[in-house]
Formats: structure tokens, C-alpha cells, sequence
């Protein structure tokens, strides 16, 4: 399987360009693009992080699932409460890391 690192490395490019593009750009609607974006990767890598565990592997699937309830918090956190949106972006980005790094090492 010759692709397969070339999927980590897309990965890491995807949540590199949209964690810069949520602190960086000016533009509010491409702000929440990316953070929508944001939020469904980590989402994604989430779920690929929960499924391959057997079922006595508890710890290691409820911290893939924390991973994916702290994006979605961060989403209803962004649409719904409007003044804490760089709360919900340190959220968002965060899970995204935490759900990257078990992906790369755990």
C-alpha cells in the first residue's frame, strides 16, 4: 500500500491550511467556512480513530470520542454564542490536534 502515508500527509495539509485560515483571514464567511471545514475533519479523524478498537480497548475509544464531542462543542459554541468565537476556535483546533496526535501515535 503505496498511498497510504500520502493520506497523513494530506491530512496534516488539510488541518494545517484550515487551522491557519480560522486565525488569519479577515473574511467572516470564509472564517466560518473554515471552521466548519475544521470541524468536520476532526470529526472524521475522530471516527477513524474510535473504529479500529476492539471493544475491550475502552480508554483509547472514549478519547477518540472526546475528541469528537469537543469539536462539536465548539461548533454549537461558535453559531450559537457569538461572543466567545476565539473559545470555540482554541476548541476546535485543539481537538483537532489531540485527534491527529492519536492517529500518528496511538
Amino acid at each position: 500500500m503505496e498511498s497510504f502515508p500520502y493520506f497523513f500527509v494530506v491530512l496534516v495539509f488539510l488541518a494545517s491550511a484550515s487551522i491557519i485560515g480560522i486565525y488569519v483571514t479577515k473574511n467572516d464567511a470564509l472564517v466560518t467556512g473554515f471552521f466548519t471545514f475544521l470541524v468536520m475533519l476532526d470529526v472524521f479523524i475522530a471516527y477513524l480513530n474510535f473504529t479500529p478498537y476492539p471493544g475491550i480497548h475502552l480508554i483509547q475509544q472514549l478519547s477518540a470520542l472526546l475528541c469528537g464531542v469537543l469539536a462539536i462543542i465548539a461548533l454549537l459554541s461558535y453559531f450559537f454564542y457569538k461572543k466567545n468565537l476565539s473559545t470555540a476556535k482554541f476548541l476546535a483546533s485543539f481537538a483537532l490536534l489531540c485527534s491527529l496526535l492519536q492517529l500518528f501515535f496511538f
